[in-house]
């Protein structure tokens, strides 16, 4: 691929060059952008898609989370091929991803045995050292 040709007219005013400078150097980016995507059509983490969103692999995350003010909202275990999606001007975030296979009824009541273990042997002061300060003052402030 070849460089943007340039067309540049000189009668124009100073601040129109500017803006026809400008322009180009966005025709010869994105002529990058594409040249870089066909040199190898197997490198797919960052694309921009023809509609104007961006798309992201991250092909090593195992573990996606949504974090808010209040904590830890969602967090998904054994995750793979996941991608993180640009959208509406950068308006709206999407994320796609698979999960790990739906665990069986043993390997559920191991894990809720092995929870309760772990909940019947913490001592005073233990879930503060894990959740913080912050969170044990939300938590009585939101029980009372």
């Amino acid at each position: 691929m070849t460089s943007a040709p340039n067309f540049r007219p000189k009668s124009l005013p100073p601040e129109a060059l500017e803006a026809w400078d400008a322009a180009e150097a966005n025709i010869e980016a994105s002529m990058q952008r594409v040249k870089k995507l066909t040199e190898d059509p197997h490198d797919t983490h960052n694309l921009e898609l023809p509609n104007g969103d961006f798309l992201r692999s991250y092909p090593g995350v195992t573990r996606v989370e949504l974090i808010t003010n209040w904590g830890r909202e969602i967090v998904k275990l054994g995750c793979s091929n996941v991608k993180v999606s640009l959208q509406d001007d950068g308006r709206t975030i999407k994320v796609f991803m698979n999960e790990q296979d739906q665990i069986s009824e043993e390997e559920n009541e191991r894990r809720f045995r092995e929870c309760m273990k772990f909940i019947n042997d913490l001592k005073p002061g233990d879930i503060e050292k894990m959740m913080g300060p912050e969170f044990m003052e939300e938590f009585r402030r939101v029980s009372q």
